[in-house]
C-alpha cells in the first residue's frame, strides 16, 4: 500500500515538473482575464447592488444540484482540454471569458456576499480551469509532435506516437484532477453555499 501510494505521489510530482510552464502560463491567463473582468465594472453598476437586494435561495434540490452544477462544469472543463486540437485557441478563448467572469463578479459583488457565496466553491472551481487549460496544452503538443511525424523526414507517425506517451499520460492526470476538483467544488456549491448565503441574508 505504501509503494502504490508512493508511486501515485511520484507520478504527480513528475508530472507538475512536466507541466510547469504550462500552469504558469495558465495562471497567468486567469489573472489578466480577471483583471480584464475587473476593470469593465463601472462605479455606477456597483452601486447599483446592495446587499438588500439578495434574496434567500429557497426551494433547493441539494442532490439534484450538486449533479447538475457538475455536469455543467465538467462539460465546460473536458471541452477545455478537447478545445487543445484546435491548438488551444478555443481553450484560451474559454477561459479568456471564465476569468473576465470572475473578475466581473469579484468587483461588482458586496465582499461579504462574494466571499460567503463565490469562494468556498471558487478555490477549487477557478484551479480545475487553470487545470483544464493546461491539460489543452498537452493536446496541443501532442498534436504538434504527430503532425511533425507526418511532415518532418527522419520522424515517423508511430515514432512521435510513442514519444508523447508522457504527454497522454498528463491529459489523463488532467482530466483526473479536474474531475476530483469539480467533485469537491459542486457539493460545496450545492449544500454549503446555499446555508451561508441564507444565514447572512436573514441576518443582515
Amino acid at each position: 500500500m505504501k509503494k502504490l501510494k508512493s508511486f501515485y505521489i511520484n507520478q504527480f510530482i513528475d508530472y507538475i515538473n512536466r507541466n510547469k510552464i504550462f500552469y504558469l502560463v495558465s495562471i497567468l491567463l486567469f489573472l489578466a482575464s480577471m483583471a480584464v473582468g475587473y476593470s469593465l465594472v463601472s462605479v455606477e453598476d456597483i452601486e447599483s447592488i446592495s446587499e438588500s437586494s439578495f434574496n434567500t435561495i429557497d426551494d433547493w434540490d441539494k442532490p439534484h444540484r450538486f449533479l447538475e452544477l457538475f455536469e455543467h462544469n465538467f462539460t465546460i472543463d473536458l471541452s477545455c482540454i478537447l478545445g487543445g486540437i484546435t491548438f488551444s485557441i478555443y481553450s484560451l478563448i474559454l477561459n479568456f471569458i471564465n476569468g473576465v467572469m470572475v473578475g466581473y463578479v469579484l468587483r461588482l459583488a458586496p465582499t461579504t456576499i462574494f466571499i460567503l457565496g463565490v469562494v468556498p466553491h471558487g478555490i477549487f472551481e477557478i484551479p480545475s480551469s487553470i487545470v483544464a487549460f493546461v491539460g489543452s496544452l498537452s493536446v496541443t503538443k501532442i498534436e504538434i509532435n504527430l503532425i511533425k511525424g507526418v511532415l518532418q523526414n527522419g520522424k515517423t507517425f508511430k515514432g512521435e506516437l510513442y514519444n508523447s506517451r508522457d504527454l497522454f499520460k498528463d491529459v489523463i492526470i488532467s482530466l483526473m484532477l479536474v474531475m476530483l476538483l469539480l467533485l469537491i467544488a459542486g457539493f460545496i456549491e450545492a449544500y454549503i453555499t446555499p446555508d451561508l448565503l441564507n444565514w447572512y441574508i436573514r441576518h443582515l
